[in-house]
């Protein structure tokens, strides 16, 4: 949900990372915060071999993520 909740979110200071996990298509955003939480960087992960990391618990690959998740063969 990037509309009103991201930019709430993006206004807690102890707020360390954002995911954004699509559950109709592969696809995960990471936003994690920088300069002291003015700025916000945002990564896109599409691929089933993609890492995403989580802070302070390593990573996770799209395909484990979404392996029981039925997606649509049309969704990109």
């Amino acid at each position: 949900d990037l509309g009103a909740k991201f930019w709430n979110y993006r206004r807690i200071p102890s707020l360390e990372q954002i995911l954004l996990i699509d559950s109709t298509r592969m696809y995960v955003g990471s936003a994690v915060p920088r300069n002291g939480g003015r700025d916000w960087s945002l990564r896109d992960f599409t691929r089933p071999e993609d890492e995403v990391p989580i802070l302070q618990e390593g990573t996770i690959a799209l395909a484990q993520l979404y392996r029981n998740l039925p997606l649509s063969s049309t969704s990109k």
